[in-house]
């Protein structure tokens, strides 16, 4: 439940607000958690030390899988509550007499419901905000809204044997396996579907194998893999304008 402190008034969205929320527009496909930044942004003369709003969605689409505040906003000493509605959910920032954090201050994790057909938008928007600084003085916020456009099931990545988003030290590993090997081929009875070294070719290609497409893991292509090891949460997404298809991060973090 929602602390008493959250009290809705009528400040509705002021375009000229000088205090904003944003939330982006992702592109993801169903049944994959997403992370959607919740960005803050303020001036110094009005600084916000309470923030509440009401999220709207289609909740028969998008669930929330839970919140998760950055390490700027537990800096500052401020908590999140939030509680789901029929239409979406009501957040509340709070705590101490401090300024909020510019940036992302938190992310929500969602999935949109798996019988979701590809190429449809669902908006993420706003019905009502509202902010205040320390001596309780209200202060107008705009929201500026977003939306996830459902794209088709995506591929996960060869490496990705346990199919959760996710390029695990095993898992890279084997890709190292596969680069000290100088070539690899196909094997259906592989951890992922290929072996060290030559053989029979007649399968699609490693994913990490495309800088050029040679049946060979070269350096640059086993950097690139530990870039996705290392990427933000440990997570990476499809993003088919990169050199490979992918990108570091969790769907959210990019197009």
């Amino acid at each position: 439940m929602l602390c008493g402190v959250v009290v809705f008034s009528g400040m509705a969205q002021n375009a000229l607000a000088d205090t904003v929320i944003t939330v982006p527009e992702i592109n993801a496909p169903a049944d994959v958690v997403i992370y959607m930044p919740i960005t803050f942004a303020q001036t110094d003369d009005r600084p916000v030390s309470t923030l509440a709003f009401h999220v709207t969605f289609p909740v028969d689409a998008i669930h929330v899988e839970e919140v998760l505040p950055t390490p700027e906003l537990t800096e500052k000493s401020k908590a999140i509550d939030y509680e789901l509605h029929e239409d979406g959910m009501t957040m509340a920032f709070f705590g101490g007499v401090e300024a909020l954090p510019e940036g992302i201050i938190c992310y929500l994790l969602l999935r949109v419901d798996p019988d979701t057909p590809p190429a449809v938008t669902l908006p993420v928007s706003s019905a009502a905000t509202y902010g205040a600084s320390a001596a309780a003085a209200p202060v107008s916020v705009q929201f500026n809204p977003g939306h996830i456009h459902v794209l088709a099931a995506a591929e996960k990545h060869s490496a990705d044997t346990t199919k959760d988003w996710r390029i695990t030290l095993s898992e890279l590993v084997r890709v190292v396996q596969l680069y000290n090997a100088g070539s690899y081929h196909c094997n259906a009875a592989g951890v992922d579907g290929y072996a060290p070294g030559p053989g029979d070719r007649d399968c699609m290609p490693h994913d990490a194998d495309y800088a050029p497409t040679d049946w060979r893991i070269g350096f640059s292509e086993l950097l690139r893999m530990i870039q996705l090891y290392n990427s933000p949460l440990g997570m990476y997404h499809v993003n088919p304008n990169t050199e490979d298809g992918f990108a570091p991060g969790p769907f959210g973090f990019g197009p």
